[in-house]
């Protein structure tokens, strides 16, 4: 095994071990199909709406997944923030303009049917045990709602406008959005382990090298 080899095996086995991809859900937070849902739109009234959560594994985010009345367009804004208390206007760190696809789950709300919607997103790494808050809203359409999920504590914040503040809200017993994140949860060993690995293979080269 010449040197060059030995780079290649000692990089090959970083990679493979630093960074392991389970593809596919993330987070859920499911679809409550008796309840409304909060306005949540940046046309018309400009009703933005955020929804709290934290991953328990650092993750690449691919794709997102929500639920809403009215399929009146399919242009959206889908927004991350990190810092959201109420009496602020914290900016998001991430924005992605998306066309997503909708399709029509059949259930019925105050004569209106839900839709799923999905649109895979730029991708974007996210920490473990860290707050984020979550925006989805139409670009679009002037009306259009972002229907609840089952109670999960007070996980939603609600503005008219970038320039507002943020308030916390529990309308209808119901506190947070239904929405899903997909992608790869990755998992990064300690220094020290990587360093174990490599000194292995350099290890066991230098024993092949000495017999030759």
């Amino acid at each position: 095994m010449n040197i060059k080899m030995l780079k290649a095996a000692v990089a090959g086995l970083i990679l493979s071990v630093s960074s392991f991809a389970s593809a596919g859900l993330i987070i859920e937070k499911s679809l409550d199909t008796t309840n409304y849902g909060w306005n949540a739109n940046v046309n018309g009234t400009s009703q933005q709406s955020t929804d709290f959560f934290m991953l328990t594994q650092t993750s690449s985010v691919s794709s997102v997944e929500w639920y809403g009345f009215r399929d009146a367009g399919l242009n959206f804004s889908i927004r991350f923030f990190d810092n959201i208390t109420a009496g602020n206007n914290t900016s998001f760190f991430y924005e992605d303009l998306v066309l997503a696809t909708a399709i029509g789950t059949g259930i019925i709300h105050n004569s209106y049917e839900i839709f799923k919607y999905s649109a895979n997103i730029t991708e974007l790494t996210l920490l473990s045990n860290k707050n984020y808050y979550l925006a989805v809203n139409s670009t679009s359409a002037s009306t259009w709602v972002w229907n609840f999920s089952a109670p999960s504590g007070n996980d939603l914040f609600h503005r008219n406008g970038d320039a507002d503040t943020w308030r916390e809200i529990s309308s209808l017993g119901r506190d947070s959005h239904a929405f899903s994140l997909h992608g790869d949860a990755v998992s990064v060993p300690e220094p020290s382990t990587l360093v174990i690995f490599a000194l292995g293979i350099m290890g066991l080269a230098s024993r092949r090298l000495k017999k030759q």
